[in-house]
């Protein structure tokens, strides 16, 4: 007949196990996704770097046109090309955020999230009452509710407790 200390230790083997493999899985992953967020950051820097050498080739072209010989001072800009290059301009990285939020989103979704929650009630409870169970949790348990809070609810203040307490 089973007792309660070999149904703990075996409660507790299998717990451990799976947060092994749910650790490495969540590695993985993570390594994936700064992976994919590299190459959009790379992407990103190229336009950054193609838009300052597009501002570079207009500023050096229309200041020598504006620059008077004799020393007198220049005339300015008309404000609607200044506007029109600052439209072009923020239109330009309005649509590489938007790519870049687009690839976040879709990795965000191939990302399995932790179905089940690691107390029972813990949708229900406040940022408040999960800071205060997590100092009667054991290293794996806080772990789980640090994955489980990241991949649901995203509250910082049970995620900075989870931090310091795995610290």
């Amino acid at each position: 007949m089973e007792t309660v200390a070999d149904r703990i230790e075996s409660s507790r083997k299998t717990l451990r196990e799976q947060l092994v493999l749910f650790t490495d899985r969540t590695r993985k992953a993570g390594l994936a996704f700064a992976e994919e967020t590299r190459g959009a950051s790379g992407e990103l820097a190229e336009a950054f770097k193609g838009e300052a050498e597009a501002w570079s080739k207009l500023i050096t072209a229309r200041t020598t046109k504006l620059l008077p010989a004799n020393g007198s001072p220049a005339p300015k800009l008309p404000g609607a090309e200044v506007e029109q290059l600052e439209r072009k301009l923020l239109v330009g990285l309005r649509d590489i955020l938007s790519r870049v939020d687009a690839k976040l989103q879709t990795r965000l979704e191939e990302v399995p999230a932790p179905e089940t929650a690691p107390i029972e009630g813990y949708d229900e409870l406040s940022a408040k009452a999960v800071v205060g169970l997590i100092g009667d949790l054991d290293p794996a348990a806080i772990e789980a509710v640090a994955a489980y809070e990241a991949a649901n609810k995203g509250r910082k203040t049970v995620l900075r407790a989870t931090e310091r307490a795995a610290a």
